[in-house]
């Protein structure tokens, strides 16, 4: 952990930090009877320093007000009271204290301060020569401090001009420069704020705070193994600094090395520290998070619920914990108890105030397209599908172009799991359709609908939308049949179902004139499209994996984690019969997934590795599978509408 801070009272050979090297010392200094109320100050400051290196704030704050009982107006323990309320949340009390010592300094005469020393988390001490004007060097502190409060706060104006007064005491100073330039970043001024961050490392290379400002500024931009690499510069230099061990736990969970992710969040929390600064929650929830992606629902909603005792209010957390609640099938135990089930409710709540907006406007969207019998309306509603595609391709591309440096992974899905994976896809295609067909015949009307049905006439799932820009009108009758069964194959995947003879209607050209035109527009767009979703098919399927399939190792688990990858997929438009159909590959990726696990950890003894060997297998398995049902309704579209 690293701390700043100014020791703003004289200090005496006899008392100086050689001697004041522990609590203990502390403690002797303190029981001697002759001790003057000012030399007590200065030794219960030093004390509550060591407590700060410790990661006890609370008692670190009991010694910083037990000097200013002795010493109500020094700004020394006022400073150093700011400090520990900065490091346990408490902002706005810190702003107080900064802006108390600020006022209070000023009014200092120059001779008694002018023999100050420095403590900082590395104990540096300043130069103590006659000459040297110590003052400039306090109130630069003190503004800097009150500009880290400010930003961490969000209250980038403000920090802005604490960190400008700073730097006109001392233009110098790199804990100005590199804050000032994190705030600029953070502002959207990145260039200059790189440019701060940078000439701050210039003037001092061994500056963890410098360096860990620099890192923070080169993430805004995009460039995380760039930041990587100050980060761990910053560490070698000091490997307690806590925020820069979550920084690049930040930066390694935005390169995916999530296994990374949590060893440096281990060296960045401690759940015996007082420390709550404002960056320990969204750690935690980063956490949480990570061990959900690894399919570690128990530490993920423990992690989650940490994160929520220090900030009860953070979405992230909240959102965290009740999908894995709903993963791990913990949901119903959680809601049975009384005492669970207020927080359950305090959840929801919460995820439901961060994303009303979003879901007001979905609700809107929609309702213009189910509703809209009048000539405006009717417009809207022929020209929202359209924003509607341009809007899933953008988000497919997004996706992409952040797993750009990551394509080595899908070459690996299709080239190299070897023919058997798709022997077996192949199987679990079979034995999926032919369920879907039996149950078609036999189900009630209803089960053949889902939300989709009453936007766009049928169900299907969103990420098919850009289809619906295709012109299919022309196509000879036997051909329906064709596209017919396409829908229920895409049925059967995810991204799910798309009904071609339905959704030709919504946008067509449909005169003879310009049919070479939409039959070459449209075949170079299949096959765009085509190849955007057979890349990502891969990193969906991994992701998807990952949820319901990774950790579960026994039966029971299989079970749930099975039904739950069936019925969620009626969140994006499926009918409900796909829902429930959905659960036999669910349950098939599942089997391959123990089958490899199991016998990895017999081989090897290790719960890590056989992990991480069945999670691939059934990657490749789900992948495979999917990727062979979108080239079957890919090559169905091409061939209809080369006879169109």
């Amino acid at each position: 952990m690293s701390f700043t801070c100014i020791d703003f009272f004289p200090v005496s050979d006899s008392d100086s930090d050689d001697c004041m090297s522990s609590i203990e010392e502390c403690d002797r200094q303190l029981s001697q009877p002759d001790l003057t109320h000012d030399a007590k100050t200065t030794v219960l400051c030093l004390k509550a320093q060591h407590w700060m290196m410790q990661g006890q704030m609370l008692r670190a704050l009991s010694c910083c007000n037990d000097a200013l009982n002795h010493e109500p107006h020094s700004i020394r323990a006022i400073a150093c009271r700011g400090l520990v309320n900065e490091h346990l949340g408490y902002s706005d009390v810190a702003l107080l204290d900064y802006d108390r010592a600020l006022s209070g300094l000023t009014l200092q005469p120059q001779h008694e301060t002018s023999s100050n020393a420095a403590l900082s988390g590395r104990v540096e001490s300043l130069d103590l020569s006659p000459e040297n004007d110590i003052e400039p060097q306090q109130a630069c502190w003190l503004w800097v401090r009150k500009g880290h409060v400010q930003r961490a706060s969000k209250h980038y104006s403000e920090a802005l001009q604490s960190y400008n007064n700073a730097l006109m005491l001392q233009p110098t100073s790199v804990d100005a420069l590199s804050g000032r330039g994190t705030v600029l970043a953070l502002s959207g001024r990145r260039r200059h704020g790189l440019t701060d961050c940078q000439r701050a490392v210039q003037l001092d290379p061994s500056s963890v705070t410098a360096l860990n400002s620099l890192g923070i500024v080169l993430m805004l931009v995009g460039k995380f193994k760039e930041a990587l690499q100050q980060f761990d510069q910053a560490l070698d230099l000091q490997p307690t600094f806590k925020k820069a061990w979550n920084n690049r736990a930040i930066a390694l969970s935005r390169l995916g090395r999530d296994a990374d992710v949590l060893e440096s969040l281990d060296h960045a929390l401690s759940p015996e520290s007082d420390t709550h600064e404002s960056w320990y929650p969204s750690a935690w929830a980063l956490k949480g998070v990570t061990h959900m992606k690894l399919g570690d629902f128990a530490n993920a909603i423990d992690s989650c619920e940490q994160s929520q005792r220090i900030d009860p209010t953070l979405y992230n957390a909240a959102l965290c914990k009740l999908m894995s609640l709903i993963a791990s099938g913990r949901i119903i135990n959680r809601f049975s108890k009384p005492e669970s089930r207020q927080q359950l409710g305090h959840d929801l709540r919460l995820v439901f105030n961060a994303l009303k907006f979003r879901l007001l406007a979905l609700v809107m969207i929609l309702g213009l397209l189910v509703l809209s019998n009048h000539t405006i309306l009717a417009g809207l509603q022929s020209i929202l599908p359209t924003l509607l595609s341009v809007g899933i391709i953008g988000l497919i591309a997004a996706d992409l172009w952040a797993n750009k440096s990551k394509l080595g992974f899908v070459w690996r899905i299709y080239a190299c799991s070897g023919i058997l994976t798709y022997v077996r896809a192949i199987g679990i295609l079979v034995v999926t359709l032919t369920t879907f067909a039996i149950a078609e015949q036999i189900v009630p009307p209803f089960m053949l609908w889902g939300w989709a049905s009453s936007v766009f006439g049928q169900a299907g799932n969103l990420i098919f939308q850009p289809f619906n820009l295709l012109n299919f009108q022309g196509i000879p009758d036997r051909y329906h049949a064709i596209l017919n069964t396409t829908d229920v194959l895409l049925g059967m995947i995810h991204p799910m179902r798309y009904s071609a003879s339905h959704l030709s209607s919504v946008i067509g050209i449909g005169t003879p004139a310009h049919a070479t035109v939409q039959f070459s527009f449209s075949l170079v767009f299949i096959i765009c499209f085509w190849l955007m979703l057979m890349v990502g098919i891969p990193f969906w399927a991994r992701l998807e994996e990952r949820i319901f399939r990774q950790g579960a190792n026994s039966w029971r688990q299989i079970c749930i984690r099975s039904v739950q990858f069936g019925l969620v997929h009626l969140l994006v438009g499926i009918p409900i019969l796909a829902g429930f159909v959905l659960i036999v590959p669910g349950f098939l990726f599942a089997c391959r997934y123990k089958y490899v696990y199991s016998a990895y950890l017999k081989r090897h003894r290790n719960p890590l590795k056989a992990q991480e060997a069945g999670m691939l297998a059934s990657t490749a398995d789900h992948a495979v599978y999917n990727a062979i049902l979108v080239t079957i309704f890919v090559v169905t579209l091409a061939i209809s509408n080369v006879i169109a």
